[in-house]
């Protein structure tokens, strides 16, 4: 899945996500990620802190965010492949059962 960065841009959160101070980059690359906003830079930047032993707790915090954030991401993938599975199923069953009819088959037709 490929992430885009939208047509506009938000300078306050890009302003936050470059601070010097951890709590507010963590929270900023939370919300870019929640906003489908600046994906790559959020999501270095989650690593890049998750990774420092230094930022204790805010390091822990960056960790499970990403972790989070990708498990999300492996759900809507899965669901949208569900879905599209789904999708060619009812287009199949619909074809069968037109095909079915134009041999002069029985009106009811009942596809599981």
């Amino acid at each position: 899945m490929k992430h885009t960065t939208p047509n506009h841009s938000n300078p306050r959160i890009d302003r936050l996500i470059k601070s010097n101070k951890v709590a507010i980059k963590t929270k900023a690359a939370a919300y870019c990620l929640s906003l489908n906003y600046n994906i790559d830079y959020a999501v270095s930047t989650l690593q890049e802190i998750a990774e420092n032993p230094d930022n204790g707790i805010f390091g822990f915090n960056a960790e499970m965010t990403l972790k989070v954030w990708k498990k999300w991401l492996l759900n809507i993938i899965v669901i949208d492949r569900l879905k599209l599975e789904y999708d060619k199923n009812k287009i199949i069953k619909y074809y069968l059962i037109s095909y079915l009819k134009s041999l002069g088959k029985s009106n009811r037709i009942y596809i599981g």
